[in-house]
């Protein structure tokens, strides 16, 4: 036994030891990229200038990647970035997309925040929750005087009106005053073009990375047939589209934490009903976050519940799998039925 409790200690000890190398190593490397990368701009421009050509310049960038390639640092990015490690030991968001400079709108969005963030200035990841599908993640900026505007890397759009770059709510308004959102998100490389996801920003849950952000949902008047979201064939595919084509955030295509630990996602039911959720693969405990339990059977997670019911799902609370190094399952299907 005390020869089992020294190796434990030892491996306990060697992991320690080998996390916080490979923080100091990466973030010392992501900064001088970051250094290399903003060159001599930064005293040449303001912030508004700055960051719309380190916009430019990730956009060009990212376009010319494969976001479907993932090196060896973007598949460990899960395990070393993971909020439930000490932050002595993780390795702050940015670090690993600006070394890699490939993937998605997040990874192009983290990257910019960090270029911003090493430049002094405050920057951080926006997502876009559609209340009734879509979804999108831009990057929100701090000017020194407290106001924000907004810039997306990913389109390479930046919302513009009299050459003033536009917050979120600026954006809002003129929308919602009737200005066509194609004359306020203007392109900052000839190879942009505007993106329609932008025509629905007022209607965007709009949530910085890491803030408590609920994501409401009600579930529409279920028939005798019953309602079924995204199709029972083991695979998640195209699962979040389909619930959001029944009026929810298209972020249903998993349980447990996959984005943002700060998400609350709600299910409200207007009828007694019973939602079996179909899992890939056998549900874990750990990806349970409801404070009502379920019957979990396989990969079948069940909940009953009663008219004006809301079900509401922790992201928070997930577990990490060491195996798979994240934090949720994903969901083949969901079938509603009235009780």
């Amino acid at each position: 036994m005390k020869t089992i409790a020294i190796w434990t200690v030892s491996l306990v000890v060697f992991g320690v030891v080998a996390l916080t190398g490979f923080k100091v190593l990466v973030e010392a490397y992501a900064k001088q990229s970051a250094l290399d990368f903003v060159g001599q701009a930064e005293g040449q421009m303001n912030l508004d200038a700055l960051a719309i050509d380190l916009t430019k310049r990730v956009y060009e960038i990212y376009l010319t990647s494969d976001p479907q390639e993932k090196p060896l640092l973007l598949k460990l990015r899960p395990f070393v970035t993971h909020t439930g490690l000490p932050a002595f030991l993780r390795v702050e968001p940015g670090a690993i997309e600006v070394i890699e400079l490939r993937g998605h709108c997040d990874a192009s969005a983290r990257t910019l925040a960090y270029l911003i963030q090493k430049l002094g200035y405050h920057a951080v990841q926006l997502n876009l929750i559609g209340r009734r599908g879509g979804a999108h993640t831009i990057v929100r900026v701090y000017r020194p005087d407290g106001t924000t505007f907004l810039v997306d890397p990913h389109t390479g759009l930046v919302p513009m009106v009299n050459q003033k770059v536009l917050s979120g709510s600026e954006v809002s308004a003129y929308q919602t005053a009737g200005m066509a959102p194609e004359e306020i998100w203007r392109p900052v490389s000839h190879n942009a073009k505007f993106h329609p996801v932008f025509r629905q920003f007022p209607d965007f849950i709009q949530a910085e990375q890491g803030s408590m952000t609920v994501l409401p949902g009600t579930i529409p008047w279920i028939p005798d047939t019953g309602l079924r979201v995204g199709a029972l064939d083991g695979s998640a595919q195209g699962t979040g589209d389909a619930a959001g084509e029944l009026g929810l955030p298209v972020y249903w295509d998993y349980l447990g934490h996959r984005y943002d630990r700060g998400w609350t996602r709600e299910m409200s039911f207007q009828q007694d009903a019973r939602v079996t959720f179909v899992l890939v693969e056998d549900a874990r405990a750990g990806v349970i976050t409801t404070d009502t339990q379920p019957k979990v059977t396989g990969n079948t997670v069940v909940y009953e519940v009663s008219a004006g019911e809301t079900l509401k799902f922790h992201d928070g609370r997930a577990d990490i799998n060491w195996r798979t190094l994240n934090s949720y399952q994903l969901i083949d299907s969901i079938y509603f039925e009235a009780r």
